[in-house]
């Protein structure tokens, strides 16, 4: 690791090249990737929070919760009734941070809302990656030389380390050879 750019990117060489890490991207998949894999082993780490989170529900959603308490339940969520139209959240996903539950919860109903009779999994795959995005570092986020370190050997043991959740590039490679061109070194 060279450095941090921009308190956006990571700038790291290996033999004769050069990478481009944007540490966003690069921590988003690693959540994602983490978090798909409990799902996958039904072993979803949950916190649980120290004020659990009442809802209101609309007579829709309540509905569209209860048709999926099983969706919920598998992503790592605790949620009692608490009412006809009132559900009491009390653990949410490790992985996932610091949410905001309501906000989270109503982002996932969305989902489910909009999938119909679709496949779960879609539901998990686009709230999967919605709680990465939020759970990972940001751009201007200033990382120290261990976490840069960290972030980089994690990427190096996931499934597919070049591309977050929503297709965009974590890591940016040139070698040697390109920069001497566009350096006019060489021709």
């Amino acid at each position: 690791i060279i450095g941090q750019f921009n308190k956006t990117y990571i700038i790291g060489e290996y033999k004769e090249e050069l990478y481009l890490i944007d540490q966003h991207a690069a921590h988003e998949k690693i959540l994602f990737e983490k978090y798909m894999n409990e799902i996958k082993n039904q072993h979803v780490v949950s916190q649980m929070l120290l004020s659990p989170v009442v809802i209101e529900l609309s007579n829709e959603d309540s509905i569209i919760y209860q048709e999926n308490i099983g969706v919920f339940s598998s992503l790592g969520f605790n949620i009692q009734e608490f009412g006809q139209y009132t559900i009491c959240i009390r653990e949410v996903p490790l992985i996932i941070g610091k949410p905001n539950v309501k906000e989270l919860f109503n982002d996932l109903v969305e989902n489910l809302r909009n999938l119909g009779n679709g496949e779960k999994t879609e539901i998990k795959y686009n709230s999967i990656a919605k709680m990465a995005c939020r759970a990972a570092v940001k751009a201007n986020d200033n990382l120290s030389d261990m976490e840069m370190k960290s972030l980089i050997e994690e990427l190096k043991y996931i499934e597919d380390p070049y591309n977050c959740p929503h297709g965009r590039p974590t890591i940016i490679k040139f070698s040697l050879n390109e920069l001497e061109k566009r350096f006019k070194r060489i021709q």
